[in-house]
């Protein structure tokens, strides 16, 4: 039978054989897979079973670690999210320092060696130098990738974070939430998200802590000077390649439903567990689904052509983001429209959202050399401005032997779009297919499956349905690509019929959505 490695008798026994059979002066725990923010971290990817911070909790307890007999000197998390003030008061008891990303990591098989890090190690470098090397390891790695993906590590002095909770609660304590909930909720959705992505995991739901308390402050007329100084004395070192990324997060709900189970678990966090669920409740007291029209108007310039949609009356005050569609129409089945773009890279300009479609969609051609597809394409950027990527969803058909890879698994696709021709960066598997989940050199796949969704956004009646409404064909577009004879290349809008549909969120949960915007040749 296999062991459950999310089990925690499987850290204890790890920690209590490593403590008995190798004495040394340093003991820097590295923890390495996926990481889930405040639920946890660990997957075994047999079961599916996750390691809560609850179960790292009594791991820990129950082994030479406790606090009592001996105290890790650091706890270094090699996975997405465990930059959190929960994560840091878990193990606050156990270990003087914890080096984790508040961010996604990619863990993939090109990234995730550690270079030089176990080289040349130095048992009197302490634990702040020996986090640096960590963090100083990942950022190299990344570095010989082609991937922009936002880096944020920081290393946490954990015997600060008893006073930095109290100042938290003390911050939030008595706020008035009546008084100034339209103040608090534009602050929430303009703090980084983590993670950025806004399709994934929206349950973890974290903000940057720091970033949240300094825009509230003048705002509900409360000084932030003693949390500051109580997160400068935790945070002994961040580094961060976007903006709004101060070293720890914080559950704060607002793209989800709120999750009943947290302020029990949390209870330290009594007062701001308080705070924001009445922000919380107020928001699904005002908030809504009221699709809203507005009108929207076609440019032509000299580097594409640029989409402006107007926002009805009272939309700009608190505005949050806008996500657009790109459709190109299936002339062989004309009540169905190909989705070519996926994207919230929009930009407000006074009451204005602006998008530009330049001749930079990746385009497919078949083996025949003449028939191809426009690849379906996610693109997004973060509600700070920064961090704006994209991928290609595409199923692997094909894999080699050795990753062990049978039937189709849904993958994202990313491209190099810097050079003259589109190339593939890296293929991430999403699949459940017990280890086959990660990021992959193309030269690790044989061929994949690229489809475009078919989707029928009118009624019968010829109204542009909304977006939950829309329907997906039984038959999709889409053919085999194999990697040694794949041709791809950058186009623009060809001669079919194309058009756009914008969908405006603001911070109340209320979506503002345009007529179908005819954008064609």
């Amino acid at each position: 039978a296999k062991n459950n490695m999310a089990d925690g008798k499987e850290l204890t026994n790890f920690l209590n054989y490593s403590y008995e059979n190798y004495k040394a002066d340093q003991y820097n725990l590295i923890l390495y897979d996926h990481g889930a923010a405040y639920v946890g971290a660990i997957k075994d990817d047999f079961t599916n079973d996750l390691t809560s911070l609850e179960e790292f909790d009594s791991a820990l307890s129950k082994s030479s670690f406790n606090g009592r007999t001996a105290k890790l000197n650091s706890v270094s998390f090699r996975t997405c999210l465990m930059g959190s003030l929960e994560v840091a008061k878990t193990f606050s008891k156990y270990a003087n320092y914890l080096v984790a990303s508040e961010e996604e990591i990619y863990l993939g098989s090109s990234i995730h060696v550690f270079g030089d890090l176990f080289n040349n190690l130095d048992p009197s470098e302490d634990e702040v130098t020996f986090g640096k090397r960590f963090i100083e390891a990942y950022k190299t790695k990344m570095a010989t990738t082609s991937l922009d993906y936002p880096i944020t590590y920081s290393i946490i002095k954990l015997d600060e974070i008893d006073n930095l909770i109290d100042e938290t609660n003390k911050f939030f304590k008595g706020i008035d939430v009546d008084t100034y909930y339209q103040d608090i909720i534009r602050a929430r959705a303009s703090i980084y998200q983590f993670p950025q992505d806004p399709d994934a995991h929206n349950e973890f739901d974290s903000i940057d802590l720091k970033s949240m308390v300094n825009v509230l402050a003048p705002t509900v007329n409360k000084s932030a000077d003693a949390f500051n100084s109580a997160f400068e004395k935790a945070v002994v070192y961040n580094y961060s390649s976007v903006n709004g990324a101060e070293g720890l997060t914080l559950y704060f709900p607002y793209s989800s439903k709120i999750i009943s189970g947290y302020a029990n678990m949390f209870t330290y966090l009594k007062d701001y567990t308080t705070f924001y669920t009445n922000v919380y409740n107020s928001k699904k007291n005002s908030g809504g689904n009221s699709y809203k029209a507005g009108s929207a108007s076609v440019n032509v310039e000299s580097d594409g052509k640029v989409v402006e949609y107007e926002l009805p009356e009272g939309v700009k005050d608190n505005y949050r983001l806008t996500n657009y569609f790109l459709f190109r129409k299936n002339e062989e089945h004309p009540n169905y429209y190909y989705l070519v773009v996926n994207s919230t890279d929009t930009e407000l300009d006074g009451n204005k959202v602006k998008i530009k479609i330049d001749d930079k969609m990746i385009y497919g051609i078949n083996d025949d050399g003449v028939t191809g597809m426009y690849l379906p394409r996610v693109s997004r950027k973060n509600l700070n401005g920064v961090d704006n990527y994209s991928y290609v969803v595409a199923y692997l058909k094909e894999v080699n032997d050795k990753y062990n890879i049978t039937g189709s698994s849904k993958a994202k696709v990313t491209f190099d779009l810097k050079q003259s021709k589109p190339t593939i960066n890296t293929i991430e598997l999403d699949s459940r297919n017990e280890t086959v989940a990660g990021l992959y050199d193309k030269d690790q796949i044989k061929s994949f499956d690229m489809y475009a969704s078919q989707l029928r956004i009118f009624d019968s009646n010829g109204k542009l349905m909304d977006h939950d409404d829309w329907e997906s064909s039984p038959q999709m577009l889409g053919y085999n690509m194999k990697f040694d004879d794949m041709e791809l290349e950058y186009r623009g809008i060809d001669d079919g019929e194309w058009g756009v549909v914008f969908f405006v969120y603001d911070v109340n949960g209320n979506v503002y959505k345009s007529d179908f915007v005819k954008v064609g040749k």
